[in-house]
């Protein structure tokens, strides 16, 4: 992923179809919005979503190691060691931490992370 979206606010998630879901987010700073569009989700879960969810940061892991993010993303999808490790031979665990608010575990049968679009209309009107 090439842009930097710690303390962009997670506005809303959407499910989109069986494997796919998107996230709305707003740029606090500059008041635009920008749309994550996740695709061949395997697994999904989102923990403690509330009226502010404000990203801490997004780790994304393509082997098996003892980092807590790992660790913490296996837990939140209830995936095994052995599962996960099968898992990402060919695909990718996301963890987006919260500093407050929901945090994200998935898992992707893909490599890619999907970049933030500007949103049409591209600046929110929240004052």
């Amino acid at each position: 992923m090439k842009m930097d979206i710690h303390d962009f606010e997670i506005t809303s998630i959407r499910t989109s179809g069986r494997n796919a879901f998107v996230l709305r987010l707003l740029d606090t700073q500059t008041l635009k919005s920008y749309v994550m569009e996740f695709s061949e989700v395997k697994r999904l879960c989102v923990e403690g979503f509330s009226l502010q969810n404000v990203i801490a940061d997004v780790h994304v892991y393509h082997a098996l190691s003892a980092e807590f993010g790992v660790r913490r993303a296996c837990g939140m999808l209830d995936l095994d060691l052995a599962a996960a490790a099968l898992a990402l031979e060919k695909g990718s665990l996301v963890l987006i931490e919260a500093a407050s608010g929901a945090e994200i575990a998935c898992l992707l049968a893909g490599k890619d992370l999907p970049d933030p679009a500007l949103e049409e209309g591209g600046v929110n009107s929240i004052k």
